[in-house]
């Protein structure tokens, strides 16, 4: 079963329902047999970078936050396998996205590579290849864009 999210309509709308299809089948073509669901928001500048300064120290606004369940990916990938899982939640900052020349559903990839248990600033090497397979299959659905600074 691909990747549920739970958002808002008016932030499928936003983000864009197609793409989010595209890029729930990419995950469930990546990994087959397994079942996830995914809070995703859009929030303010305000909002976001109070999350940033509460959860990392950060006192500024930035484009995506992630917030997993699940610290053990073994264990992510054995219960997703029985019955859905939620991965956790991604926040995303449309105004820093714009600032950013970033698409909301280039966040939405960040931030679910993230919740997968990824992370660039510990294993860049994983993450892009991590990346790349999730970007080869969105291609598959017509969906292109450059990978995430980071």
């Amino acid at each position: 079963m691909p990747v549920h999210f739970l958002a808002s309509p008016e932030d499928i709308v936003e983000i864009g329902e197609n793409d989010l299809i595209s890029l729930s089948n990419s995950y469930d073509a990546l990994f087959p047999g397994e079942s996830f669901a995914c809070d995703l928001t859009l929030i303010s500048l305000e909002e976001i970078q109070n999350l940033n300064r509460d959860h990392r120290n950060i006192d500024t606004p930035t484009d995506v936050l992630s917030f997993p369940t699940f610290s053990d990916q073994v264990e992510l990938h054995t219960a997703a396998k029985d019955h859905e899982v939620l991965l956790g939640s991604v926040v995303i900052a449309r105004e820093k996205a714009i600032e950013y020349g970033e698409t909301l559903i280039q966040l939405t990839h960040h931030g679910l590579l993230h919740l997968m248990g990824e992370d660039h600033e510990t294993n860049l090497t994983r993450w892009q290849a991590q990346e790349e397979r999730i970007l080869v299959e969105l291609a598959k659905s017509h969906i292109t864009f450059p990978a995430v600074t980071v």
